[in-house]
């Protein structure tokens, strides 16, 4: 898999996926989490105005997280070595190296965060 590849997955269905899931908890009614139960009240006393800038704000973490962990992967100075991601084909236990290796160290240049798009 090319990096890009690679970070056009989690720039397009990652993202859509975790944002979804977050706003879909916000919305409903029926939580086993005190936590997320309190979170929701508070959410659906809002303004849409406001829900439209907590969505925001949703995306944007999402946006700050994806991008460090793809930069953790491509700095192996800080943390004294590299890291590597693997393919583990299921039926055979076969290991494939999973991102394009010469050019491991530009995933987090290829991540397009939305908060880059809105200016």
């Amino acid at each position: 898999m090319k990096n890009d590849e690679f970070v056009e997955i989690i720039n397009k269905h990652i993202r859509e996926d975790v944002v979804r899931i977050v706003e879909s908890d916000l919305n409903s009614s029926n939580h086993s989490s005190k936590i997320l139960d309190e979170q929701c009240k508070w959410y659906s006393d809002k303004s849409d105005n406001e829900k439209q800038i907590i969505k925001k704000f949703i995306r944007r973490v999402y946006d700050c997280a994806a991008w460090r962990i793809l930069h953790m992967l491509d700095d192996d100075k800080e943390y004294g070595g590299r890291f590597e991601l693997y393919f583990v084909d299921d039926d055979t236990n076969e290991k494939t190296l999973f991102i394009d290796p010469p050019n491991l160290y530009e995933l987090h240049e290829l991540y397009e965060p939305e908060f880059r798009e809105e200016k």
